[in-house]
Parts: C-alpha cells; structure tokens; sequence
C-alpha cells in the first residue's frame, strides 16, 4: 500500500468549517493546526503519515500539506467574495428602496407579462397621495383601473411596445379618488 490513508480526509470538514466561517484567519489557523498534528504524527510514527522510513515521508506529507492549504484558502477567498457581493446587493436594495420611496413622482411597479400584467405589486407615496388612495389598496388594483377610459383602451398596446423597445414615453390620464382627471407623462 503507499502512503495514502482515507483517514486524511476527516480532516477537510474542518478545514471547510475555518475557511468559511473565519475566512483566512480561520483557513490559516486551521491548516497550522492540522499541519502540526500530522508533522507530529509522522514523527512519532503514528497517523496516516506514519511511516519507517522518516525521509521517504516528505513527499507526501508536504503534498497534503499543500493540498490542505490550497484549499482552506480558496474556500476562504471565495467566502470573502461571496460576502462582498451580499453587502454590495444590500446597500444597492437599499438605495432602491429609499429612490421608490422619497421619490416625488408617482411610481406603479407591475408584471408586464402573464395573467396578472399592469396588476399593482407596489407604489411609492407620491402615487398614493396623488391618487388619493393608501398605499395597501393600490395594491392589487391594476393600472387600467386608475387610467383614463381612452388610456385603458391602450395600456395593453403600451406594454407590448415597451417590452419590444424596452422604452417608450406617452402621457396618460389617470382618474384619481375622488373622479378628479391626473396627467402623466
């Protein structure tokens, strides 16, 4: 048999585990770790890296070594990296949402294809206050509902357009609470 124990492997999980818990300090310390206690093993002739001949061991036992350590660091270089995308996503949700919400224009967000196209999912303030509506009962309305009847006749037309062109700019009439005509552009 060579020098290859499957016992070796026991020793990923906790590398895996620093790596990605600690990042590199943890991959570091982990491979120090099961560095010593293999180095150790193999003088002491117990392990998987026991052998009789001391000097036939270097080999593999650096391979391992370098093996191990390739790996903790590189599970912890992708953990950083995956943890920078996260906080990069969060802060841009962030602006968005502070945008979609202190924006002085009215702002509808909607399917534009499927069964539910132009149904309400989310409005800003400004559209609530100048539809005259809360927020929560915009929701669920759809768009057709607060257009102008010579506008709701066309909405359809619209969002095909815009889905072909990927912009289009219009003025619509939306009817607010209370019956009052409100341009848009």
């Amino acid at each position: 048999a060579g020098w290859y124990q499957p016992q070796v492997v026991y020793l990923f999980p906790l590398i895996t585990w620093a790596a990605v818990r600690f990042g590199s300090r943890g991959a570091t310390g982990a491979t120090l770790l099961v560095a010593t206690v293999a180095m150790y093993g193999a003088a002491t002739g117990k392990g998987p890296f026991a052998q009789s001949n001391w000097h036939g061991l270097h080999l593999p036992l650096q391979m391992f070594l370098i093996l191990a350590a390739a790996t903790a660091l590189l599970l912890a270089a992708a953990a950083r990296e995956k943890d920078g995308i996260i906080e990069a996503l969060s802060a841009s949700e962030n602006r968005s949402k502070a945008f979609f919400e202190y924006a002085p224009d009215a702002i509808f967000l909607f399917p534009a294809e499927g069964d539910d196209v132009g149904r309400i999912i989310a409005a800003n303030p400004a559209a609530a206050r100048m539809h005259g509506y809360p927020v929560d009962q915009l929701v669920g309305m759809t768009i057709r509902e607060l257009d102008a009847p010579v506008d709701a006749a066309v909405f359809h037309a619209r969002v095909r357009k815009i889905l072909e062109s990927g912009r289009m700019k219009f003025d619509v009439e939306h009817i607010d609470h209370s019956g009052r005509h409100i341009p848009f552009e």
